[in-house]
């Protein structure tokens, strides 16, 4: 059976719209077309903007084995997009300070695999590739599976011709939903497998979907909320911007003034929603000293501008994320996998507690 193209919207989680084009590829959209408007101004975001960190297909099937075609942007193409963004001498700056770092514990890469599981249980992780996917689901007695298919992180990805051996069916959507809204962090930079950020270990255990809404190198800026009110209600918002505003912001009351209009406008919109505030997680590079002051001066600026709701409580991200560099790919700021699973272990019982008091 090969799933209609045009539906595969029905099969799709974690996203505003399924877009396809001519060639019958879908893409899949996690913001709304007001945030993509703010990203396109700049071309590493409006690239971020594009993965589908976050996105997954969920249906039953009786096959043995499922294929689908799939077609990727080429790897010079974030290349090129960080060298224009960055310039040469800033971009070698950062190749060095990730060489250094690494060699105390990171192992920094860029994989793009897909994740599959079935029945809850991770069965493949095949890389990006342009051209036809096949997975075997171990699936002799042909019984339903339940298949659960994570798109790539860091890598926009066009999927058609959703193919099985036996039936596909899609499943009703009934989990509740929570937004992310971060950095690279949150959209999952350098973690081997789409499963395995933080957002989706959260998501997974508290039984929610979790709508990743990271970017990577972004900021605080209110004008990332444009559109977010036509997204259904979700059971609660997390916030983890400020690392960058810290080490790319050079005016500290720039930084305050972005942070309070973000959370004054987040609040007017989702005034009756719970929004976790996380400050910045722990970098081995903290302790240098930036234009804008010094790293825990922005700690205590956001601990501050974020203060004062009723609906918001602050999270330390210094004490929910781990301080040694072997849990870190690069070894000094994007987190492996197992440093995603020490933040969401941290991060699940603090949700826990006030979304079910």
């Amino acid at each position: 059976m090969v799933f209609d193209n045009h539906k595969l919207d029905h099969l799709a989680r974690n996203l505003v719209k399924v877009k396809q084009k001519r060639d019958g590829f879908c893409y899949f959209q996690r913001f709304t077309d007001e945030q993509l408007t703010v990203y396109a101004q700049r071309p590493l975001f409006r690239q971020g903007a594009k993965c589908p960190a976050g996105v997954y297909l969920l249906f039953k099937t009786n096959g043995t084995k499922i294929s689908f075609e799939c077609q990727k942007e080429p790897a010079w193409q974030l290349i090129f997009t960080l060298v224009r963004e960055m310039g040469k001498v800033r971009l070698i700056e950062n190749i060095k300070k990730t060489r250094k770092y690494s060699n105390s514990g990171g192992n920094l890469q860029f994989p793009a695999a897909f994740d599959l599981y079935a029945n809850g249980q991770k069965i493949a992780s095949p890389q990006l590739k342009s051209g036809t996917i096949e997975i075997d689901l171990a699936n002799e007695a042909k019984a339903d599976v339940l298949v659960k298919l994570y798109l790539p992180l860091l890598t926009n990805a066009g999927i058609r011709n959703l193919t099985s051996d036996g039936v596909i069916q899609a499943v009703p959507e009934t989990k509740a939903k929570f937004y992310a809204l971060g950095d690279s962090i949150t959209q999952g930079y350098t973690t081997t497998n789409p499963s395995t950020c933080y957002v989706t270990l959260v998501a997974d255990a508290l039984h929610l979907d979790g709508h990743n809404q990271g970017v990577g190198g972004y900021h605080y800026d209110a004008a990332v909320l444009n559109g977010f009110t036509t997204l259904p209600r979700p059971k609660f918002i997390t916030v983890a911007y400020g690392t960058n505003d810290w080490f790319f912001n050079p005016d500290l009351n720039s930084i305050r003034e972005n942070v309070r209009s973000f959370y004054q406008k987040l609040n007017l919109l989702f005034s009756d929603t719970p929004i976790f505030a996380i400050t910045p997680f722990w970098r081995a590079d903290m302790n240098e000293r930036q234009k804008c002051g010094q790293f825990l001066d922005v700690i205590r600026l956001i601990e501050k501008e974020a203060s004062g709701y009723p609906n918001l409580i602050v999270i330390d991200g210094l004490q929910i994320s781990p301080q040694e560099n072997s849990y870190y790919a690069d070894g000094f700021l994007h987190p492996n996998a197992d440093g995603f699973a020490y933040i969401a272990e941290k991060l699940v019982p603090i949700i826990a507690a006030r979304i079910n008091a």
